[in-house]
């Protein structure tokens, strides 16, 4: 997912300068801000808002935050704070990655299929996955609860006598690679990966299998592709123009760079 803002705080972990939107704190000089709805102090709740995101910059070492927050359709505070490049300010202007709302997002898809009768909360997961271990124990609400219990492909070990390595070292020997669903629920059973419990909808443990698993349902069940489902069912009727879904490793410019050090050096995620 890529968006501009959705409402909500983002933020990217990068460490570099913290700085301010008018404060009055002792914070170091500010290097870029953009204060709404005026371009000047932020008074009242946007500056509340605006000492809590210095605050949280500062003490989580984050090198930028993007912020929007509106109530009852009126702008309270837009700010971007930071540097998304050594020397390049970050703005609102900037896309990034929302990954952590996609669950979400699918729910609210899977949601909108069952008022409409095209699926069942109560359908067992081997309608589509007949094959797949245990799938006849859980349910289309398992998947979505993070309760179905099937091996997560993330975590799968690796194991040399049969040639294959763990996912993480496949992603740092191949960051750019594309998955399709089909790659990724085949690593989360053996001998990728063995289930998490055998008990379906007796436990619970999040697995991103889970999630694959159901967007494929989903795209069984309409006939569409799950990008697309996303934009007729949320994206539209939002009017989240600058909110999108690719599995291309690209982000939409102006893009609002990270780094990280994951894979043993330095470099733009």
């Amino acid at each position: 997912m890529k968006t501009r803002y959705l409402g909500w705080l983002g933020v990217t972990l990068l460490a570099l300068v913290l700085m301010g939107c008018g404060s009055s704190s002792s914070a170091p000089a500010p290097v870029s801000a953009e204060c709404a709805p005026t371009t000047g102090t932020p008074t009242g709740i946007a500056a509340s808002l605006l000492s809590i995101l210095i605050d949280a910059k500062s003490t989580y070492g984050l090198n930028a935050i993007i912020f929007d927050a509106t109530v009852a359709s009126t702008p309270i505070l837009t700010v971007a704070l930071g540097n998304s490049l050594p020397h390049v300010p970050a703005s609102t202007a900037m896309h990034f990655r929302v990954g952590m709302s996609a669950e979400q997002l699918e729910t609210v898809v899977l949601l909108q299929l069952v008022d409409r009768g095209r699926i069942s909360l109560s359908d067992p997961v081997s309608k589509w996955f007949p094959d797949y271990p245990y799938a006849d124990l859980a349910t289309v609400r398992m998947l979505d609860a993070s309760s179905a219990g099937f091996g997560d492909y993330v975590y799968g070990p690796a194991d040399p006598a049969l040639n294959i390595p763990s996912f993480g070292d496949l992603l740092d020997r191949h960051p750019y690679r594309k998955f399709t669903a089909r790659e990724l629920i085949r690593r989360s059973r053996a001998p990728y990966q063995v289930p998490q419990f055998n008990n379906p909808g007796g436990n619970w443990l999040y697995s991103h299998t889970g999630f694959v698993m159901l967007g494929a349902i989903l795209e069984k069940v309409t006939g569409k592709k799950y990008g697309a489902l996303l934009k007729e069912m949320i994206l539209r009727k939002l009017r989240l123009h600058n909110t999108g879904f690719s599995l291309a490793p690209n982000i939409q410019a102006p893009v609002l760079h990270a780094f990280t050090s994951e894979r043993g050096k330095y470099e733009d995620s």
